[in-house]
């Protein structure tokens, strides 16, 4: 556990003991994460030299990545400030940070990584502030022994051109953040850079989990069971395999030497001279439907694992969904959503808010508001309120607001039509009228 008292000034080697053993297991799992998200995924059958490839990539990981942060960030959360002012800011802050790109990307590391960690950094010349979604396994964090949230310190460490950069953030005083730059090439020591300071109570930091996770600092990802993903590609691999030896027909020759089958030019035909010499066809006696029907429980057993819904297995009844069904069929993949609203939320309203702070305004509570992350049967919910309506039991206010719309608006929209209708009426019947009258004129004059 990297626990921390106090930053060891002067002795950057110090922080590096601490975290080895924990840093090399969260970075080898992100990057294993990561490299099955991408398709770079262990091939599960042995391909000798000159041998064709056989192995099938089925990539399950990116699917149940994507749909988690579809549900999360499909369509992308609002955030409302306490007055109208700051709302100007919040959404300045947003604008300047390109909104919808940063939070599918901070979805997508959390999913991956377990853990978000976003940097801001003010821009002296614009005054603006910008967010970086940090790569999760590049940061490590300290801690006080007795308090896993009193965070000591943010190591953040990276190689370039075979040069090692690091940066320590860590709180020097109740209102003073450090940023401690390090620099070091192979078998050397460390390079002390420029320190920066960061005169606020919070580090420029902002990180939260993106599953809960009680038991230690760093959240849960969204893969927590890659092997069944190899599973699934070892069983698509073996079909695959078995379906290119066996699929065609193979022919047999019984009782004869292959020399005494002579090819004519009529097709291919064979001719052999021994009349008790039998060819025949050898063909499957299976469809492989014991193994197809593995390969999709094991499928299913991906997606039930990780909270997941395999879209692929329902197509043909999609358009049978109800809102109660689709809910329904959806419900631990909601429920794992709605957790993730509540940490990503708290982190989210955090990080504006202190951005806030950073350009000189008091944003107060920032509110975030997600959207439903299933679509939905306006029809059948529209046919719903006309039943309740008929039978007295909402009024139309509430019927009105169930659907979205502002009552107050509507109801003087609505009388504004009446009244123009009412004034097209005897704007018609005046004309009408007039008409009329001129008709009786000209026959009274004949």
């Amino acid at each position: 556990m990297p626990e921390l008292l106090v930053y060891p000034v002067g002795n950057p080697q110090m922080l590096n003991d601490i975290e080895a053993t924990e840093w090399v297991e969260r970075k080898t799992y992100i990057e294993r994460n990561k490299a099955y998200y991408n398709g770079n995924q262990k091939r599960q059958l042995v391909v000798r030299k000159g041998q064709s490839d056989d192995n099938i990539i089925i990539n399950l990981a990116k699917r149940v990545i994507d749909q988690s942060v579809s549900m999360l960030m499909g369509e992308t959360p609002s955030f409302a400030a306490d007055n109208d002012n700051g709302q100007a800011v919040l959404d300045g802050l947003w604008s300047d940070n390109e909104k919808e790109d940063f939070l599918n990307g901070v979805a997508v590391t959390g999913g991956l990584s377990g853990h978000v960690f976003v940097k801001m950094l003010k821009n002296a010349d614009d005054g603006k502030v910008k967010y970086y979604n940090l790569a999760s396994e590049l940061v490590t964090v300290f801690w006080l022994p007795d308090d896993m949230r009193a965070v000591q310190c943010y190591k953040i460490e990276w190689v370039r051109k075979n040069v090692v950069h690091r940066e320590d953030i860590y709180r020097a005083d109740v209102n003073l953040w450090v940023i401690q730059p390090y620099t070091k090439t192979d078998g050397a020591s460390w390079m002390v850079g420029e320190p920066v300071h960061w005169e606020f109570p919070f580090a420029p930091i902002v990180d939260w989990q993106n599953l809960s996770n009680v038991d230690g600092y760093y959240g849960k990802t969204d893969l927590t069971n890659i092997g069944i993903n190899d599973a699934v590609n070892f069983v698509a691999s073996n079909i695959n395999r078995i379906l290119k030896f066996h699929a065609h027909p193979r022919t047999i020759g019984i009782g004869l030497e292959a020399e005494q089958i002579k090819e004519t030019a009529v097709d291919g035909f064979w001719s052999i001279a021994n009349p008790d010499a039998k060819v025949s066809n050898l063909e499957m006696q299976s469809d492989l439907a014991s193994s197809m029907a593995f390969l999709e429980y094991l499928q299913g057993s991906f997606y039930s694992q990780h909270r997941a819904v395999d879209i692929t297995s329902m197509k043909d009844r999609i358009g049978q969904l109800t809102n109660f069904g689709l809910q329904m069929l959806f419900k631990d993949a909601l429920d794992k959503t709605r957790v993730k609203q509540t940490l990503y939320g708290e982190g989210l309203e955090l990080l504006c808010e202190r951005a806030g702070l950073v350009i000189g305004y008091d944003l107060g509570d920032v509110q975030v508001n997600w959207a439903d992350p299933l679509p939905f049967n306006d029809r059948e919910e529209i046919e719903g309120l006309e039943k309740e309506l008929a039978m007295g039991i909402v009024s139309k206010q509430s019927a009105a607001e169930m659907r979205g719309r502002d009552w107050a608006v509507q109801q003087e929209q609505i009388q504004a039509e009446k009244a123009n209708d009412q004034m097209g009426i005897g704007a018609a019947l005046a004309s009408a009228m007039r008409e009329f009258d001129r008709g009786n004129a000209t026959e009274g004059e004949v």
